[in-house]
């Protein structure tokens, strides 16, 4: 018994040892599970991207559909994510949409964003960068761009983004070399059923006893979606919101809006809006010109400008130069030439006159072609904490140093577990034998070294994988871990993940004692 009673500390001390080391590995194993945290902050419940695209940084996901969820009053937030480099290193540029800076948890005035580029605290220490510097970004498909930092942030909700650089979104586009209408991935606040219905196209039908008159569709971002005579037929689309203006040869006679989340009929039985005037305050008068690519100017237009929130703002028959009274700010500006409906958004200052270029018919038909495939993407959720989607997100940006890391831990504790198996031998062996002699059997084994070895193990697997819990951070920053300049210790398990290792911790543990006690006496 004296045996068994100096072999228990040694055996607690090297099982502490021996769950600590397998901790840091599973804590590893998880943080690889828990990638795309580092890329993907949790806003609302639901991240959607593009089906089939390998990861969050290849997928195509019409912006679109974030306006659609919006105007049907769910949160949605686009984003652009771009791995790039800044001074040499490896960072994630993340383009957002400057008016959604506090869902991100950041405090600063969305305009610093109209400017440059907005630095996480963890990327300017590492960076040494401040206000006012100038940095050379260079995304992964080659395109560069200039950008002034505007600002120095931290994010009081998501610590990942303090090691990235936010850009406006429309720059993270063009870094990422993507179409104005699509986006890397939306976060919204909805259920997966929701996410199901985009993915559908449903009926859209028309009735009307309007004569001679036009129907344009446009869609959540205002893009012409259709632009044809007006008539009694059913139109196959999309989910989404969409926006219906009729129009005659001389004025706008009827406009509405459209959630198309199901089968839907719309009447057009008689004009709603005529001529439309507004009176506004006096505000100094600005000209917006509409022009076609050769110069000469459009000599008869409907334009229709709104506010940001989509509400309309001004609607007139224009010719050419039109006067136009309003109070500055940026506004979408929408122009109706015959059977095209052109969109584009301005930012319009009084006294200030706003030119606008229109392309021909033949060339919206040719630009709305080549949008076509795009605008019938399937999407899919992505949920933050998904296993898989976090080795995919990761391929281009070094997974094989970690797998690498992990192999070394392996390794690492492959030889600590030798030559404990070889003590745990040699301390049963004594003890077994000493029982054995004494006429102990089977049963009572078990109750004299199995269970007492076994609680031992639980308390020991406890307090190590408890250190690597505590301790694996530090040495995940001390060793300079990170990804894409974001560092690893960041995507730490979570307390649930933590309470799920430790049976298999202890269960690896005990299996390995199992298999020194049969190595000892396999009869016993």
């Amino acid at each position: 018994m004296r045996l068994y009673l100096r072999a228990l500390p040694t055996i607690l001390l090297a099982m502490v040892v021996t769950s600590a080391a397998l901790g840091i590995v599973v804590m590893t194993a998880l943080s690889l599970y828990n990638m795309p945290r580092l890329f993907l902050p949790s806003i609302g419940n639901v991240t959607i991207k593009k089906s089939l695209s390998i990861s969050v940084f290849t997928s195509w996901t019409p912006e679109e559909i974030a306006y659609s969820l919006r105007a049907m009053g769910i949160l949605a937030v686009p984003e652009v994510l771009v791995p790039g480099v800044a001074n040499n290193t490896p960072i994630l540029i993340r383009g957002v949409v400057p008016s959604y800076l506090g869902y991100y948890g950041i405090d600063e005035p969305a305009s610093l964003l109209n400017c440059g580029a907005l630095v996480g605290s963890g990327l300017a220490k590492v960076l040494g960068l401040g206000v006012g510097d100038t940095l050379m970004l260079t995304s992964f498909k080659g395109i560069s761009a200039n950008v002034t930092v505007c600002g120095v942030y931290s994010s009081s909700r998501f610590p990942q983004l303090n090691y990235n650089l936010i850009v406006n979104e429309s720059l993270a586009k063009r870094l990422d070399g993507l179409p104005q209408t699509i986006v890397s991935v939306i976060y919204a606040n909805t259920s997966l059923s929701t996410v199901k219905s985009i993915n559908e196209v449903f009926g859209l039908r028309v009735i009307t006893t309007m004569k001679n008159a036009y129907l344009a569709i446009l869609n959540s971002m205002n893009s012409t979606v259709l632009s044809t005579a007006l008539g009694n037929e059913t139109l196959m689309l999309p989910f989404g919101a969409y926006y219906l203006a009729v129009y005659n040869s001389s004025s706008i006679i009827w406009y509405g809006e459209v959630l198309l989340v199901r089968n839907t009929t719309v009447v057009i039985a008689k004009p709603i809006v005529t001529n439309i005037t507004m009176t506004r305050p006096a505000y100094p008068t600005l000209w917006v010109g509409v022009e076609w690519p050769n110069g000469t100017l459009v000599s008869s237009y409907y334009l229709l400008i709104y506010y940001s929130n989509d509400s309309l703002a001004y609607a007139v028959v224009g010719h050419g130069v039109t006067p136009v009274a309003l109070p500055q700010g940026t506004y979408r500006l929408s122009i109706i030439v015959g059977n095209t409906v052109y969109s584009v958004v301005k930012d319009l200052m009084p006294g200030v006159n706003a030119s606008i270029t229109i392309m021909p018919y033949s060339i919206v038909l040719s630009e709305l072609a080549s949008y076509a495939p795009n605008y019938v993407f399937r999407v899919a959720p992505v949920s933050p904490s998904l296993g898989p989607q976090a080795l995919l997100s990761t391929l281009r940006v070094g997974l094989g140093t970690l797998i690498g890391i992990v192999i070394g831990l392996l390794i690492i504790l492959s030889l600590g577990v030798v030559g404990i198996v070889g003590y745990s031998y040699s301390a049963n062996e004594e003890l077994i034998n000493y029982l054995i002699l004494q006429g102990v059997r089977s049963w009572g084994l078990v109750v004299m070294v199995d269970l007492p070895l076994t609680l031992v193990y639980a308390v020991s697997s406890a307090i190590g994988v408890g250190m690597a819990y505590f301790a694996w951070p530090l040495i995940m920053n001390a060793l300079g871990i990170s990804v894409l300049g974001i560092p690893l210790s960041l995507a730490q398990p979570t307390p649930t993940q933590y309470l799920v290792a430790y049976p298999i911790i202890l269960a690896l543990l005990t299996l390995m004692q199992v298999y020194a006690r049969r190595g000892v006496f396999r009869g016993a």
